[in-house]
């Protein structure tokens, strides 16, 4: 996933100045210590048109399908697509999902819901955000806890918000989704953001094999908070750019549910080195404890089917999930406040009043 995925972020990284911010990254310390740095060529070339997909992915067609998936904007980058550097899910009508990696960087972040078509500043709704809880776990150097919740300045109640998964969906070789506007080459020679989000079909790794396969992260991946998804093979993972994007499961009866959080990964798609991801499901009592959102325990009902090794293309159509719950005096649902903020997380950074 871009060159540590943490890179995926948007980098802050090391001397890479040759390429634009937006386009830059940093590597977890204590991986970089344990595999080495990445041997990548920075090169960087906007205007070659040999990239159209998310590492072995396709374009979401139309670019608004999911309503869950949204871009963060840092509002000083609007001039250039819309200034979008990471990615996240609405998990409310209040709150959005994303990774602490992309919380630490930026004093002022919008969250584009609905954003679409970044080339067309039209599209989606651009809500600011009000504060910024980072995981009082989150461990930068090891990207551990890497998980962060955004608290929006209003409702957006016309967009459909994706619920989480507690754990049933988070077991080896489960088919998943994963979804962003990162960068569309595994190689770097040449770093291209598509306009529209890139989905690609990747499924859930053992975290053993993650660990112990040739050329693989050598036991990097110690905490029970991350997970794995991709495939060993390489081909088909998110990049740079996408993180605090959703990894997500289309359960039997169609809807999503989001599985993990765009974490950090060593380079994109390459063999053996498969993306890593915040495993939500871990998440989901602070999560809750924070936002107040319900969350039903799983219901059981159909089999979610497993992938082999060499992949496959699978059904990505989604039903609409609708926000639950009763309605506020303000029409807004119930559960959406934010629950002793200050007990809970210390200060919470606000962003904007």
């Amino acid at each position: 996933m871009g060159s540590f995925f943490t890179c995926a972020l948007l980098g802050l990284c090391l001397s890479f100045l040759l390429l634009p911010v937006s386009s830059q990254f940093r590597i977890p310390p204590a991986v970089e210590e344990l595999l080495g740095p990445v041997a990548v060529n920075f090169t960087f070339n906007d205007t070659d048109p040999d990239h159209s997909n998310i590492i072995g992915g396709r374009p979401v067609t139309p670019p608004d399908k999911y309503q869950f998936l949204v871009a963060l904007s840092n509002p000083e980058w609007a001039a250039q697509r819309r200034g979008q550097f990471c990615g996240g899910s609405l998990i409310s009508s209040r709150w959005v999902l994303t990774a602490a990696h992309c919380c630490d960087v930026f004093p002022t972040i919008e969250v584009i819901v609905g954003a679409g078509d970044l080339r067309d500043p039209t599209q989606g709704t651009a809500v600011n955000v009000s504060s910024i809880i980072l995981h009082p776990q989150y461990n930068a150097r090891t990207m551990s806890n890497d998980v962060c919740l955004l608290y929006l300045s209003r409702y957006v109640t016309s967009f459909a918000p994706i619920p989480l998964d507690t754990g049933l969906y988070a077991r080896a070789r489960t088919p998943l989704t994963v979804a962003g506007w990162g960068d569309t080459n595994a190689s770097f020679a040449g770093v291209v953001n598509p306009p529209v989000p890139m989905e690609v079909a990747v499924a859930v790794v053992d975290t053993a094999e993650c660990n112990s396969s040739p050329a693989g992260y050598r036991g990097a991946v110690t905490s029970p908070e991350m997970m794995c998804a991709g495939f060993i093979t390489g081909g088909r993972d998110a990049c740079q750019g996408d993180s605090g994007g959703p990894l997500w499961v289309t359960t039997f009866d169609g809807s999503p549910k989001v599985v993990g959080v765009v974490s950090w990964g060593y380079g994109c798609a390459q063999p053996g080195l498969v993306g890593v991801y915040a495993r939500v499901a871990t998440f989901v009592p602070w999560i809750q404890s924070v936002t107040g959102i319900s969350v039903p325990a799983e219901e059981g009902g159909g089999e979610t089917p497993t992938v082999d090794e060499e992949g496959g293309e699978r059904p990505l159509a989604l039903s609409p999930f609708a926000v639950s719950g009763q309605s506020d005096d303000d029409g807004s649902p119930e559960g959406d406040h934010p629950k002793e903020l200050e007990v809970l997380v210390g200060n919470p950074m606000t962003l904007l009043p």
